[in-house]
Formats: structure tokens, C-alpha cells, sequence
């Protein structure tokens, strides 16, 4: 069997690919790269415009050269390679393969792959979403060259038994084409070695043997979403991935957000995905008991009393993972703080408890200073101990009843109940001092100072006219923004003050 191999990626992506790959690559030149691909630039522009990169931006981003700014340039070359293996799949039909579901897997290793690198630290996440992205992809290619096996592949469940038999059906493994297609398309070790590597780590440098594991533990955790035995690959997934986490029994809540965030993704990146299991349908059906019709009556009541003690252990499992599930789903998972969702929730409560009761609510909205340039510098593994470091920081200056949160990337806001804006303006300015005097050093042993810039906004109770909380909500939200887009405009480590109170009558468009 000749050597299989992917078609080459479109003329355009290859040159974005190159060219992201070059450290002095001007922003400019990859501009002009990515607008020469209609679709690319289409797909570029609705990433930049969602959640996880817009943050609290009100207006759209429509310049694909402030929205390759807002995503960076290792981003930008990671969805271009996603965007390039797509078309590449997707060029040669292989009779009796299901590329739908193999996308569909692959988006669901690579949100695992996220998932996990969220929450062990030393990978970038979107480094990681990347690898899971494609890490079988070197299975196109051998099916391509042989698309009759692809029906007898397709049948083959675990990646352990794929392994072996890809070699007997192919005289090769995805995992050694990988290697190839990296090193045909110039990809950097960094993401070509855990490609090649996630099965066997400790053929990869040191440095990337983590990287390895993480993408490895992720095909373990993705595989109880389609599994066709769920309690035995739970279970291999509580033997083999939980080890990797802080707390082994964050395993199942992650589980619980694996398909909601498999969605999501799908959605962003253009690919079609069904519905996704709950954690309640994998405990279910990991627990659930088949009864054989041939056992004696007794056996039968013995069942039946392990059935019984089984399902009141699963209320139970469930109510302890359900309540970690809801604290995943109200905390940022790098910082430990409330994440926007929540921030959102309580400020919502507390203006109703001021617009019946009196009282007052400040928001300071805060982001730091040149943090791109951190991340630029120094990589993203030290940009993540910024972020920890200012967060501790600043929830040392907030009150007990204060809730700071973090409500995207280098941005965080803290609802100040009881406060004026003189109240406010006193902590922002304690939140200047003390970021101001951190000392932080970075992987080549500088020491590297941060600072923030601020924004304040306020509003007063009581009222008693027509309440439309959700619009209060985000107006004292981006009042205190536009405040702090001053502070920027006029020098940064500042904070401004908006002109005055929020009113809460809500302005109606002409």
C-alpha cells in the first residue's frame, strides 16, 4: 500500500497557515491573507463576535483585522488549520463512512481536550481544542485509500481497539499519519507530537509529555458521550482521567458541561452535531441493570434489593454531582471567581431589593493594561498567573457582601452593594494601589508589574415606576464600561467615574 496522505490544504489557508507560523508576521500582512478567503474571513468573523472573545464589547466586531487582533495569532493559525482539515475531509467522499459522525467525535475529543486543560495547568486550552480537533484525522487519509474497510472501521468503538486493528486493515495507524500530515503542513512540535503522541507520552519530549496526556485522557472522556458500554468506559474514564484533575470528583461534573459545550461548538464552528447526553442519561445507563430471564426467584429478589440500593446510590451520586455541576456553571474555572452568568444573577436580586427598599449598588468594571502584550511575551501559561494573581488581589480589596467577578478574558467586574460613588471610588483606587505593587516574575526570571484600569458606575433606590431589571441590569454594567474605556482613552492605571447616577428609566430608540 502506497503512502496515504491528505490533498493539500486551499492555496489560501496554506499561506495563512505559513504566515502565522512566522514569529514577526505583521498583523497587516495576515490580514490581507485572511480576507482573501471569503469563507475563512466569515468563520474568523463569527468567532471574534462570540462570547469567549468579544467579552464585554457592545458593538459587533466587522473588521477582520480588529477581530485578528481580538483572537491573536496562534488563534487565528489553529482555526485556520481546523478550517483547512475540513475542506481537506470533506473532498473525497469515502463510501460508507459517516464523516457527520466522525466530526461530530472529533468535536467532542477536542471540548474534552479544553475541558481538561482548563482545568490542569501547564496547556492552553485552545491549544488543546486544536489537538482534539484533529487527532484522528490521519484516519481520513487511510480510508481514502481504501474505502471498503471504512464500514468495518466504523464498527470498531475504542480508540485501543481501533489502534490495533487500523494496523491490520491498513498496515498503518491514524497516529503515524498524523505525524506525517504534520510535517507535510509545517506544524509546530507543539501540536504535531501530542497528535502523534496521545497514546504514548513518553515518546514525546518532556516538555510536551503533559500536552500528551491531557489530549490522550480526553479521547478516554469523550468516548462515555457515544459509548455503546457506558459504566465500562465511565469507569475507565474515573481510572484514567480523574487522577489528571485537583479534585478527582470534578470527573462527572465535567461529564455534565462536555455536551452543552459540544453544542455550542458545533454551532460556532459550522458543524452538525446531535443531541448530546446529559450526565443524569450516562449515570442512567451506566447503572441501569439487565435482569436475566433465566435466573431462580431468589437470585431474582437478590437482584432486585441490589437494584434498589443501586438507584438510591444514583440519587444520591447525582445530588452530590449536580451540585458540582452548578458551581461549574457559576465559576470561572481559572480564577475561582463568579463568572459573568452569576455576576448578572445577583445584580439582578439586589436591584430589586434597592428598587422596593432603598439603598444603593455601584458596579466597577476593571481590565488590565496591556495583557495581550503579556501573553505575546510571555505565553499564555504565565498570562494565566496574571490573572490569578490580580484576582486574589482584587478580591482581598472587595467586602464580604461585594461580589467580584470575572467576566471575560482579562476583564472583571465588582457589584458593590450599599455603595455610593464615593464608596466605590475609594476601593477602585485601593485596587489600583495594590495591583500596582505586584510583583510577579515571569519564566525567564523578569519582573513583570501589571496594572488595571477602571471604571465606576452607580445607581439609587428606591423607585416606584415600571422595573425592566434585565436593561438596568446591563446598562450600570456598560455605564461602568464606557467609564473605564475613559480610563484607557486617558493614559491607563486609572479610574473614572460615569457623569452620574444611572437613572432608571430606560431610553426608548426614536
Amino acid at each position: 500500500m502506497s503512502h496515504p496522505t491528505l490533498p493539500a490544504p486551499p492555496r489560501s489557508l496554506a499561506a495563512i497557515l505559513e504566515a502565522a507560523s512566522d514569529p514577526g508576521v505583521r498583523l497587516e500582512s495576515l490580514t490581507r491573507l485572511v480576507t482573501s478567503d471569503p469563507s475563512f474571513t466569515g468563520a474568523v468573523l463569527k468567532i471574534a463576535n462570540s462570547t469567549r472573545y468579544r467579552g464585554s464589547r457592545r458593538d459587533p466586531i466587522t473588521d477582520v483585522h480588529q477581530a485578528t487582533m481580538r483572537m491573536g495569532v496562534r488563534t487565528l493559525r489553529n482555526h485556520a488549520l481546523c478550517h483547512a482539515a475540513r475542506a481537506c475531509a470533506s473532498a473525497r467522499q469515502i463510501q460508507g463512512f459517516d464523516l457527520d459522525r466522525f466530526w461530530e467525535e472529533s468535536l467532542q475529543r477536542a471540548v474534552a481536550a479544553e475541558l481538561l486543560a482548563e482545568q490542569i495547568q501547564g496547556m492552553d486550552p485552545q491549544e488543546a481544542f486544536t489537538i482534539g480537533l484533529l487527532m484522528e484525522l490521519g484516519v481520513i487519509p487511510l480510508l481514502q485509500q481504501a474505502p471498503e474497510r471504512a464500514a468495518e472501521w466504523m464498527k470498531i468503538r475504542t480508540s485501543q481497539e481501533r489502534l490495533r486493528n487500523e494496523q491490520r486493515l491498513f498496515g498503518k495507524t491514524h497516529t503515524e499519519l498524523n505525524l506525517s500530515l504534520a510535517q507535510d503542513w509545517s506544524l509546530p512540535e507543539s501540536l504535531a507530537l501530542p497528535m502523534a503522541f496521545h497514546h504514548e507520552p513518553g515518546r514525546a519530549p518532556r516538555p510536551l509529555q503533559l500536552a500528551c496526556r491531557i489530549v490522550g485522557a480526553a479521547e478516554i472522556l469523550a468516548a462515555v458521550m457515544s459509548s455503546d458500554d457506558t459504566r465500562q468506559d465511565l469507569e475507565r474514564a474515573r481510572q484514567h482521567v480523574a487522577p489528571l484533575l485537583e479534585r478527582p470528583s470534578t470527573l462527572d461534573a465535567l461529564v455534565g458541561i462536555l455536551g452543552e459545550r459540544v453544542a455550542e461548538a458545533g454551532e460556532l464552528l459550522g458543524i452538525r452535531v446531535g443531541a448530546q447526553p446529559t450526565l443524569e442519561d450516562i449515570l442512567q445507563k451506566a447503572n441501569r441493570s439487565l435482569v436475566d430471564m433465566n435466573l431462580s426467584f431468589e437470585e431474582l429478589v437478590q437482584r432486585l434489593e441490589q437494584a434498589i440500593k443501586e438507584k438510591d446510590a444514583l440519587a444520591k451520586q447525582l445530588e452530590e454531582r449536580n451540585a458540582e455541576l452548578r458551581s461549574l456553571s457559576v465559576t470561572d474555572a481559572l480564577t475561582g471567581l463568579p463568572n459573568r452568568r452569576e455576576l448578572f444573577r445577583s445584580l439582578s436580586a439586589e436591584l430589586t431589593r434597592i428598587a422596593r427598599h432603598g439603598g444603593g449598588i455601584a458596579m466597577l468594571v476593571a481590565d488590565i493594561d496591556h495583557f495581550k502584550r503579556v501573553n505575546d511575551t510571555w505565553g499564555h501559561v504565565f498570562g494565566d498567573e496574571v490573572l490569578k494573581a490580580v484576582a486574589s488581589t482584587m478580591q482581598a480589596c472587595v467586602r464580604s457582601n461585594d461580589l467580584l467577578a470575572r467576566t471575560g478574558g482579562e476583564e472583571f467586574a465588582a457589584m458593590l452593594p450599599e455603595t455610593d460613588a464615593r464608596g466605590a471610588t475609594s476601593l477602585a483606587r485601593r485596587v489600583l494601589s495594590r495591583v500596582g505593587g505586584l510583583e510577579l516574575t515571569s519564566p525567564r526570571g523578569e519582573l513583570v508589574h501589571v496594572t488595571v484600569s477602571l471604571g465606576i458606575s452607580w445607581i439609587e433606590g428606591p423607585h416606584r415606576g415600571p422595573l425592566e431589571i434585565n436593561a438596568i441590569s446591563t446598562q450600570l454594567y456598560n455605564s461602568g464600561d464606557k467609564a473605564l474605556y475613559r480610563s484607557k482613552q486617558t493614559g491607563r492605571n486609572r479610574v473614572t467615574r460615569a457623569p452620574e447616577a444611572l437613572p432608571w428609566a430606560i431610553p426608548r430608540a426614536a
